[in-house]
């Protein structure tokens, strides 16, 4: 926090030989709107810009250390990420609220939970395949995100990943994509399609809705679906615990014979539902 709070900052010379930007270095400094990081720079701390008013930033190669948030809260609408970075730490651009747009560059495997969550006005994000891991709530709140293709070396979708992505409309599931986390779309009221890779061993999507790939389990009913009425597939045994839920458009379900299982809240805040049957095996 060496110059947080210089309310009058303006610009500053950073020397090459500084290696580290500490935690809360420049928080504050409200009329700072420029800053040229050095070539050698190679870790920023947690909160380094919030407060100021720098709006862009690239990072050297080398930086590839970032603790915490480092860039929370920040102004910034545009940066560019050093081609070496591994990791989106946790809560690395968390209420960067100005930021529409970000390339992370391939080579990156992990995006940290939270780390984009609150950016709210990001539309656009491209992801390599070479992510592996993103952590729950890395997108939560991002309200303006309409579009999310899950990258092709990812295996789970973690809870809470588009949590309040109120203006997310379409999903794809790449082929790799094992586990789908319970509470991993909630608050999504505009996803109207989940799209599955046909290669997926594990799920697949009819008219947008998403199932295991033996037809036994429903999972997800899109709350931003726009049909009125819906007959789960014959075969299916579960519908899962929120499947439905909040599926405003809905006014009749009809459920198969055979139906064995119908999870918490499957049905919950489906106001317009006025007809469903609950045949005599489910439970």
């Amino acid at each position: 926090s060496a110059f947080s709070g210089c309310l009058s900052l303006s610009s500053i010379s950073l020397p090459d030989s500084l290696t580290t930007i500490g935690e809360n270095a420049f928080g504050g400094c409200r009329s700072l709107k420029t800053i040229d990081l050095p070539d050698g720079l190679t870790t920023i701390g947690g909160s380094a810009f919030s407060g100021t008013s720098i709006t862009s930033i690239t990072l050297p190669l080398g930086a590839t250390t970032f603790i915490g948030g480092s860039f929370a809260g920040a102004p910034i609408s545009s940066i560019t990420l050093p081609a070496d970075i591994k990791t989106i730490n946790y809560g690395m651009f968390s209420g960067c609220s100005s930021l529409k747009e970000i390339v992370v560059p391939e080579g990156v495997t992990t995006i940290m939970g939270s780390a984009f969550r609150g950016c709210s006005s990001l539309s656009s994000i491209s992801l390599p395949d070479s992510v592996e891991t993103i952590g729950g709530d890395a997108f939560a709140g991002c309200v303006s995100l309409s579009s999310f293709v899950v990258p092709k070396g990812v295996k789970a979708v973690k809870g809470g990943t588009f949590k309040g992505c109120s203006s997310l409309k379409t999903v794809v599931i790449s082929e790799n994509v094992n586990v789908v986390e319970y509470r991993a779309f909630d608050e999504t009221p505009s996803l109207s399609a989940i799209d599955v890779d046909p290669e997926n061993s594990r799920f697949y999507s009819e008219e947008g809705v998403l199932f295991s790939k033996d037809g036994k389990t429903l999972i997800l009913y899109p709350a931003g679906k726009t049909d009125e009425n819906y007959r789960v597939p014959d075969g299916v045994v579960r519908i899962d615990a929120l499947a439905f839920k909040n599926s405003r458009a809905l006014k009749a379900a009809t459920l198969p014979d055979g139906l064995t299982s119908i999870g918490e809240e499957a049905f919950a805040g489906d106001s317009s539902l006025r007809s469903i049957n609950i045949p005599s095996s489910a439970t």
